[in-house]
């Protein structure tokens, strides 16, 4: 079921780049921008990534997080390729929470979740 603006986000675990668990509910209390994106290291992705990077420090207490189904070792060299500095999440096919959050907001587009509601979307509509 697509989740609407003011519904409550659900909460999930993944593997970040590191290989380590994250879950959404580590950043309660916090405004979690999530981008959600096809492939690491792919132009739109890339730009996409840096980008979010880039406002990174105009953002204030939000968390960004990003949402691919690449394994750690491919997020990890991502990651450190383009010095992202925010968590790069393993989201798999058949995983309920990305996948429901990913049907409302498709690919390439980034959802700002302040305390665990989804309030909206922004980004390009690529499916």
């Amino acid at each position: 079921m697509p989740l609407e603006p003011g519904d409550k986000a659900p909460d999930f675990t993944l593997l970040d780049q590191n290989g380590e668990q994250a879950k959404l509910s580590d950043y309660k209390g916090r405004k979690v921008l999530v981008s959600f994106y096809p492939q690491a290291d792919t132009p739109g992705c890339t730009q996409q990534s840096c980008g979010l990077r880039d406002i990174a420090g105009q953002v204030g207490d939000t968390a960004i997080i990003g949402i691919s189904p690449d394994q750690p070792k491919a997020q990890a060299k991502f990651d450190q390729k383009y010095g992202l500095g925010f968590p790069l999440l393993v989201g798999k096919a058949g995983f309920e929470p990305a996948t429901s959050a990913s049907r409302t907001l498709r690919a390439n587009q980034a959802a700002l979740l302040p305390g665990g509601a989804f309030v909206g979307c922004a980004g390009g509509d690529r499916t």
